[in-house]
């Protein structure tokens, strides 16, 4: 496991999404209790698929997409898409009270100055979001200080732990993949941005609920080993290999 550092990007996004105006952007996929987006693990257990479905008909309403990809949704006015009709109009015609809907975030666009915008961000900023295409829409600033401007509202994974499922097989390409959600989806950062984090635990015990249809984990506890005190290999997540030895010096037997 790794911990993100706090010299990490910080990325400005469109303003989040205000329950009374059900404007602005949000992530997508949700999961209760974990978070969104690159937070929100796969639903597996039966469960969570139903949860998932009623957290599909809150809103505001994450779209049917791949697991496989994290999104950046922004609600915005049908009018803003229909040339020459206004909100006004299209509330008569459809008895509407909110003409509002959910969309990708557009991508931000380099200006002539060299800054970088859209229209659904508030601030100018120096240069894209690092963290891949799941941030297209959100812009990142020189200078830390500063912040993000008007309402956009600021994303880091700064102090976030997470796993490593790959490492740079060339120098011209000195980056490692991340995920913060068991896999579903990976974030690159450069070494050092990255710190190896020690787990409290090497090990995990099980307590699951078999039926004829699933199996439904209970609860998780984890625990680690204190003896022999062997190097464990964070990356490949296993011991490295280990002698035992008698109380006279001998090799008993070789591990791993």
């Amino acid at each position: 496991m790794v911990k993100i550092l706090n010299h990490s990007p910080l990325c400005c996004c469109p303003p989040k999404y205000d329950h009374n105006t059900q404007k602005g952007s949000f992530f997508c996929p949700v999961k209760d209790f974990e978070g969104s987006g690159p937070f929100a693990t796969k639903h597996v257990t039966l469960e969570e698929k139903i949860k998932f479905d009623e957290q599909s008909a809150k809103y505001p309403q994450c779209p049917n997409h791949s697991e496989d990809e994290d999104v950046l949704m922004c609600n915005v006015g049908i009018a803003d898409f229909i040339e020459g009709v206004s909100n006004d109009v299209l509330r008569a015609i459809s008895g509407s009270k909110a003409m509002i809907m959910p969309k990708r975030c557009i991508p931000i666009q380099k200006l002539s100055n060299g800054s970088y915008t859209s229209t659904q961000l508030d601030g100018l900023y120096s240069g894209p979001c690092p963290h891949g295409k799941t941030f297209h829409s959100c812009g990142t600033s020189s200078s830390r200080e500063r912040g993000c401007m008007g309402n956009d509202f600021a994303f880091s994974f700064q102090g976030r732990i997470g796993k490593v499922v790959s490492v740079p097989n060339k120098k011209e390409n000195d980056v490692y993949g991340i995920t913060f959600n068991n896999g579903r989806t990976v974030y690159y950062f450069p070494k050092h941005e990255i710190a190896i984090q020690k787990p409290d635990s090497n090990y995990e015990l099980w307590f699951v609920h078999r039926n004829r249809y699933e199996r439904v984990i209970h609860k998780r506890k984890g625990f680690k080993v204190i003896w022999p005190p062997c190097s464990f290999d964070l990356k490949r997540n296993r011991y490295l290999p280990y002698t035992q030895i008698s109380n006279d010096g001998e090799l008993l037997e070789v591990f791993g």
